[in-house]
């Protein structure tokens, strides 16, 4: 049986149209080589702004710890592709399509992908070496970028008898579907949640990356000289040979050491500056008698200069003391603890990630950047349905039912599936649960298909809605009664459905959501909202850089200012987001 390999979703992804020689007039590529290593700022032709020049040198000598990556499926992390209710990372090239992965027996988590990938757990021990030089002039897509680099790399198949050289010659500008940041990226973030290549491997810290095309030799004869390449150093995103060598997911991350990967997709650079599909000429055969058709080793004992190796790991303990001022530079690790005292200091930029615990403090300082996120579900109070306001005086009030049962959680935080029938009575309440007899307003909202609601038992009841609704997957923006903040909230709702419908209706956050979102955030441009028990997720407040710290904190304090400011911070829960 043929592999099918989910190759072309990989780790390069692919780079841009219009891949044309370093010569050219209108190139988005340049050759590679000749990594100068002046400083200072530069600004290139069109008024490109140029970064200060970053470079970066890595090596691994022959004899070192060297892993060639067989194919295999991948699993599947639920924080970069979410559940089977509420799918995420199916992105066309970048992501995992919806169809090619496997469910759990219940059918509510995704476990891996139905087919290979260049990105499993299985691996054999080869020999290898590589040296790469990198130089990162430029932040962004342009074709003007002065990012330059050198690589090479040299190894073997698990057999040793087949030896491979990899040489780069050109690097890439402009992504094709995705970023590539110029090229080359040095001290940023790539892969999973951050949408810079691939999202099977998991969200990490970069020491450096370029994105490319060179040349493939085979025992020494030269077999190909237009190959997609991409090499990156990282953060090590596997786990250690006696725990299997797991592919980590992101909120496993020790957030230490280095690891740089070479990966050659089944793709090659067409003249004229389109991939096409075209499976590395490996000659390595597989236990099934297929050859394999990409190429991924990864290098364990790589050297670095130009950058400190990350050693965090997860620390752990109660910040007791006042901490005051700014962070300046990268932070990085997962922290968890209690805060017990004030944090003071000026937050200037945007911070990238995720806090989760409950948080009972208030948080103040300055805030000069956008706050924004995907937030799912948000607790709501439902005041009225096409004008028609709740009456605490008759005590008749709109109350939420699913499928015939009282919702279990607030307005706006249960979820609902195709099949699902929800039920807004307006009605007084008895023992937690609506008087339906003596209700006089009813809406009913099918989810996805033509079922009948609930039976009209009362001959005084107004049905405002009786019919279905097709929800997509996404998001839709909402204003709260009483807020000028817009949430970004889950179509797969209870008011998702009702926001389906058209009917008008007022709904406001609850008072104890309030008080820990619009009273503390103190900050303007403030987007996204709260998950349960008040934890806020996938927020991202702007920073004015990157940088990595995964907290878990419990926030007891009163008036505990969190300002982080200047170069690269970027907060995350277990689950290192960051983009």
């Amino acid at each position: 049986m043929k592999m099918k390999l989910i190759v072309s979703l990989l780790v390069i992804c692919l780079f841009s149209l219009g891949f044309a020689q370093a010569q050219t007039g209108e190139n988005n590529t340049t050759q590679a080589g000749n990594v100068s290593q002046d400083e200072g700022n530069m600004s290139t032709p069109g008024n490109i702004s140029t970064l200060s020049n970053k470079t970066v040198y890595v090596n691994q000598e022959s004899g070192g710890d060297v892993k060639w990556i067989l194919p295999g499926p991948r699993r599947l992390d639920p924080v970069i592709f979410g559940t089977s209710r509420m799918p995420l990372g199916f992105e066309e090239e970048i992501g995992v399509p919806i169809e090619n992965r496997s469910l759990n027996d219940e059918g509510t988590e995704f476990n891996a992908t139905t087919h290979d990938t260049p990105y499993s757990d299985n691996f054999s021990r080869i020999n290898g070496s590589f040296t790469m030089n990198l130089m990162d002039m430029t932040p962004v897509d342009v074709n003007e970028s002065e990012d330059t680099a050198e690589a090479e790399f040299n190894f073997t198949d698990p057999t040793g008898e087949i030896e491979y050289r990899v040489v780069l010659t050109n690097v890439t500008h402009v992504g094709q579907f995705h970023p590539v940041l110029g090229g080359v990226v040095i001290d940023g973030i790539a892969h999973g949640r951050s949408s810079i290549d691939t999202r099977m491997e998991p969200t990490s810290y970069a020491y450096g990356a370029v994105w490319g095309a060179g040349e493939l030799y085979i025992n020494g004869t030269l077999v190909s000289d237009n190959r997609v390449i991409h090499a990156i150093a990282t953060e090590r995103v596997r786990s250690s040979e006696e725990d299997g060598y797991r592919l980590l997911f992101d909120n496993e991350l020790p957030h230490q050491g280095i690891q740089v990967h070479l990966v050659m997709p089944d793709m090659i650079m067409a003249d004229n500056g389109t991939m096409v599909e075209e499976p590395v000429p490996t000659n390595y055969t597989l236990p099934d008698g297929e050859e394999q058709p990409f190429i991924h080793v990864a290098f364990d004992e790589p050297e670095l200069e130009g950058l400190e190796i990350l050693n965090f790991m997860n620390a752990t303990g109660n910040v007791t003391g006042d901490v005051t001022g700014n962070v300046t530079d990268n932070v990085t690790g997962n922290m968890t603890g209690n805060m017990t005292d004030n944090m003071t200091g000026n937050m200037t930029g945007g911070m990238t990630g995720n806090v989760t615990g409950d948080q009972t403090d208030n948080m103040t300082g300055n805030m000069t950047g956008n706050m924004t996120g995907n937030v799912t579900n948000v607790p709501f109070v439902l005041e009225s349905i096409e004008e028609i306001e709740n009456d605490t005086e008759a005590d008749f009030t709109w109350l939420v039912y699913i499928n015939g049962e009282p919702a279990e959680q607030e307005f706006g935080m249960n979820n609902v599936t195709e099949g699902d029938i929800l039920s807004f009575w307006y009605t007084t309440e008895e023992n937690g649960e609506a008087v339906i007899e003596e209700a006089i307003y009813v809406a009913n909202i099918m989810i996805g298909n033509e079922t009948e609601g609930e039976e009209n038992i009362n001959s005084d009841l107004t049905v405002l809605y009786d019919d279905a609704v097709n929800l997509t997957e996404g998001t839709f923006t909402f204003t709260p009664e009483g807020s000028d903040r817009e949430y970004e909230l889950n179509n797969f709702t209870d008011i998702g459905a009702l926001n389906a419908t058209g009917l008008e209706f007022v709904a406001s956050v609850m008072d104890d959501m309030n008080d820990t979102t619009e009273d503390d955030a103190g900050g303007n441009g403030m987007t996204g909202g709260l998950t349960e028990d008040d934890t806020m997720m996938d927020d991202t407040e702007d920073d004015t850089t990157d940088t990595t710290a995964n907290m878990t904190v419990d926030d007891t304090t009163d008036d505990t200012a969190e300002d982080m400011s200047a170069d690269d911070t970027t907060g995350n829960d277990d689950t290192n987001n960051d983009t």
